[in-house]
């Protein structure tokens, strides 16, 4: 009896190693106090990645805000890599001058071309990337006069998004500049992250200073706010994952946070490491970039920590 009652449980057993998904192998520095979270650091000191997001060779892709490089992780084999973006504006008299190596830029999109596309922030120009022979090319705006050429005009300091139509043709490599109807707006971030329900669909964005993430129906234009459960956590960017729920940053708050779209509920999950949340977390990780990416996961960037997290879903 007891032999066919261990049968029976290995049989079960069996079945049950056939039924569960395969474990997902993320090579990278995986955290010891919480497994979920796998970070990626650059050998470069200081590099400060900013912007991430996913090309279409399926690698990570970040715009890196101090070193005014584009860094790259493999998440097959977990290899980090940093490329130089070349300048054709550090000859000419810029702000770029001043700041040396340091483009202050914190933008990457895919293309709907088949190539990345980041910015330069200060020195002004448009930076497009090969994913495949990791070639970049330099595009300069032409200057749109509302400042001083020697300032040029913060080429995409923040956020750019693909499109039909948009400033930058990709055949003809022509820009054509759409101005805010309000002078010195300053417009800042653009993304296109959506989702639905019986009322219909909604362009999510993130207030960072009034510390709460937004939606607008595309239909109506009716705007709701979800309040941040956390005083002057400052959202940054935002996602949405394979499951429709909307994740977004904390500048200040060392956390992936989650927001259901349904119900208005956040839920933080602390980075394993954080000594103190309070209002600023101690130590201080400056997470900027959020996004839903290869492995079922939400990638981010800490900028003060110079390396890329992985959160696993």
């Amino acid at each position: 009896m007891n032999s066919i009652i261990s049968l029976l449980g290995a049989a079960a057993l069996f079945n049950q190693a056939l039924s569960a998904p395969a474990p997902q192998k993320f090579p990278g520095d995986v955290s010891p106090q919480d497994p979920r979270f796998t970070y990626y650091p650059f050998d470069a000191p200081l590099t400060g990645p900013c912007d991430l997001t996913t090309g279409p060779d399926g690698a990570i892709w970040s715009s890196n805000f101090i070193t005014n490089t584009i860094g790259r992780v493999d998440p097959i084999t977990g290899d980090v890599s940093e490329y130089q973006a070349p300048s054709v504006n550090l000859t000419k008299p810029r702000l770029g001058d001043i700041l040396g190596r340091s483009g202050l830029s914190c933008v990457i999109q895919p293309g709907s071309d088949g190539f990345l596309y980041a910015a330069s922030g200060v020195r002004n120009e448009l930076i497009k990337i090969n994913p495949t022979t990791k070639a970049i090319k330099v595009f300069t705006p032409p200057s749109t006069g509302e400042l001083p050429s020697e300032v040029g005009n913060l080429e995409s300091f923040n956020d750019m998004w693909r499109g039909p139509k948009g400033y930058f043709t990709y055949n003809t490599e022509e820009f054509i500049d759409f101005h805010p109807p309000t002078p010195l707006s300053g417009p800042l971030a653009v993304i296109r992250a959506e989702t639905s329900d019986a009322d219909g669909t909604y362009i999510w964005f993130t207030a960072f200073t009034g510390n709460y993430n937004g939606r607008v129906n595309i239909k109506t234009g009716e705007i709701k706010a979800f309040p941040s459960t956390s005083l002057l956590s400052f959202p940054t960017e935002n996602t949405v994952d394979g499951e429709g729920s909307v994740w977004f940053s904390t500048a200040t708050r060392n956390s992936v946070n989650k927001l259901n779209p349904n119900t208005g509920e956040v839920t933080s999950v602390k980075q394993p490491g954080t000594l103190i949340e309070a209002l600023i977390s101690v130590d201080p990780r400056v997470n900027i970039a959020v996004h839903y990416g290869p492995g079922n996961a939400i990638w981010f960037t800490e900028l003060a920590r110079n390396r890329i997290g992985r959160f696993q879903l």
